[in-house]
């Protein structure tokens, strides 16, 4: 990811700072609305959280890279200076497969936190396991380019160290880390589909979580400059501008992304006019969520016979959820999946048989007492 000659040090300098700004206040609202508002924190922050830190560090060695290459530019760099901005280049390259894998755990916890169906959190699991493993190739075999290990940042030492091709390393890499970011951007959407929801609200829902694929559209750029990167004759200091570029917004993009839904929480908390009304408003800290089943018996038909009423019952049944709250009765998704110890399970049931026969039974018997009781008269 080094910063280059094919473009102005001081411009890449500038765009990644401003997009890891944005990462980094998309990250602070989060955690915010986690910790102050809802009070619900999981592990998925905490993925979050250190994916900006390793972020914040790889553009740190970004800055340092444009400082060499800006010095470059006026006059060559010593040996030394060489050295120290190969050794830069080496450090962010971890730093950068550090901060990618934590996004897709948080990522993929977040869903976890949504979704309770087996089968979409076996699915989770096994996205996470394929995760793991492909980061660790990254992370581990980055740190072990070279045998030994300096002759990544040694050039002296490069001529006889064995170290791996960048082209197919990086190269597939690259391409892997795409595939799996489709794989996970695409992995909640059909459970989305299946949310009893309006559309309107549906298709926002689901626009949230396809704004991931924005972040796979910065990695399928990334590949390209990767490409033009690895086959440098130069040394890794010609070339990279781009590849350096493209690394650090596919990291900003991919918090932000993450951060999303979590943001609409605390925009419907802060200002709920601008949401409207709707099934996802939520007051996190005013109350439980309750689910009722209520299972009714009512009469389908009633026939009167010798001994009274008799009826045949059709078992229905309906089932509603409410927020006890003060003047809020809606339902946030993202919260009510993440504080399942504020759900109650409650279940009436109502029979309407039995006062149909006690009325009947009651009618008959007043008939009888008047009948008697003129017959008494009568004699």
């Amino acid at each position: 990811m080094a910063v280059g000659t094919d473009a102005s040090p001081i411009a890449v300098l500038a765009v990644t700072l401003v997009f890891i700004i944005l990462a980094t206040i998309a990250t602070m609202l989060r955690l915010y609305t986690r910790f102050g508002l809802a009070r619900n924190a999981g592990l998925d922050d905490v993925f979050i959280a250190l994916a900006l830190a390793f972020a914040l560090a790889t553009e740190s060695m970004v800055a340092l890279e444009a400082v060499y290459d800006n010095g470059r530019a006026k006059a060559p760099l010593t040996p030394a200076q060489g050295l120290s901005y190969a050794k830069t280049v080496y450090v962010s390259i971890i730093m950068y497969n550090v901060a990618l894998f934590c996004i897709k755990v948080s990522l993929i916890l977040q869903y976890l936190r949504i979704f309770p169906q087996k089968r979409f959190r076996m699915a989770c699991y096994g996205m996470m396991a394929i995760v793991f493993v492909y980061s660790s190739w990254c992370i581990w075999g980055q740190v072990f380019f070279c045998t030994p290990i300096a002759g990544f940042w040694d050039f002296e030492l490069a001529r006889t160290a064995k170290c791996f091709p960048k082209l197919p390393v990086w190269f597939t890499n690259a391409c892997i880390n795409i595939v799996t970011d489709i794989a996970i951007v695409a992995l909640p959407i059909p459970m989305i589909r299946q949310l009893k929801m309006a559309k309107r609200q549906k298709i926002a829902l689901m626009g949230v979580f396809a704004l991931g694929f924005f972040t796979c559209l910065t990695s399928i750029l990334r590949l390209q400059s990767l490409y033009s990167a690895a086959q440098l004759q130069g040394g890794l200091n010609q070339h990279g501008a781009m590849a350096a570029l493209w690394s650090q917004v596919e990291l900003a993009t991919g918090i932000i992304c993450s951060c999303l839904l979590t943001l609409r929480t605390l925009i419907a908390r802060t200002i709920p006019n601008l949401l409207g009304s709707s099934a996802h408003r939520t007051n996190p800290s005013s109350g439980n969520v309750h689910y009722y089943g209520t299972n009714s018996l009512k009469c389908a038909q009633l026939e009167r016979s010798g001994r009274g009423l008799s009826g045949r019952e059709q078992p229905q049944q309906k089932s509603y959820a409410r927020r006890e709250s003060h003047g809020e009765d809606s339902i946030d998704l993202e919260e009510l999946a993440s504080s399942p110890k504020n759900i109650r399970v409650v279940t009436r049931v109502e029979q309407e048989v039995e006062r149909h026969r006690d009325d009947g039974a009651r009618s008959d018997q007043g008939s009888t007492r008047d009948l008697i009781r003129r017959s008494s008269f009568a004699d």
